[in-house]
């Protein structure tokens, strides 16, 4: 059996969640936030391989996000939002999505479609700026893999572990590699056991 890290902290927390999910495969309830993330996530992924001259068009490319941010936000959110949905085989529909945050005069339904597209373009700079202003840069591998959303398979103990680390960067002036991982949310201490991981993970592949 192979476990990503995520599927091993569900099975860690709650043994019934893990059989519920990866057996008997029920529909799950899809989170506006957990889109948003996901669509983040793809953005910023074809950003930063634009940076490598690598041109992708799904789900964007840099040219095209630079024109219309809000209209790439908005398109890719609804592309999610259908596949999550079709995923539930009809279980939950458009109006079951859960929504997170509070109501407020400025987004009275809480952090709904409008507010994800809104704020996404945002999100999405902050790590464009980001590493656009730091020593670092998009890590090659000798194989000549990028180190953007790099799969690893490899062994702990006896067990075989599958993942993708969301970036691999180079300092060239000190020669340190960092792994880094892309959060929307707030930062716990636990969150460093996925990393850590991915840091052997890592070191085992290459």
């Amino acid at each position: 059996m192979r476990l990503s890290h995520s599927q091993a902290s569900t099975l860690n927390s709650c043994g019934v969640q893990w059989v519920l999910g990866r057996h008997l495969r029920k529909p799950e309830q899809p989170r506006m936030n957990t889109l948003a993330g996901s669509a983040v996530h793809m953005i910023t992924e074809a950003l930063d391989l634009g940076r490598l001259g690598i041109v992708s068009f799904n789900p964007t490319t840099p040219s095209e996000w630079k024109k219309d941010p809000h209209g790439v936000a908005a398109r890719v959110m609804k592309d999610l939002i259908k596949e999550a949905l079709d995923r539930t085989e009809g279980v939950y529909s458009e109006k079951d999505i859960r929504l997170s945050g509070r109501a407020t005069k400025e987004w009275p339904n809480k952090h709904d479609f409008d507010f994800m597209v809104h704020h996404i373009p945002g999100w999405v700079q902050n790590w464009t700026d980001w590493l656009d202003n730091v020593p670092w840069d998009i890590w090659i591998a000798e194989v000549g893999q990028p180190g953007i959303e790099l799969g690893l398979n490899f062994k702990v103990g006896q067990q075989d572990v599958t993942g993708s680390i969301d970036r691999v960067l180079v300092n060239h002036q000190t020669g340190e590699i960092a792994i880094v991982d892309l959060k929307g949310g707030a930062w716990v201490p636990k969150d460093l056991a996925q990393p850590e991981l991915y840091a052997y993970g890592l070191f085992q592949k290459f």
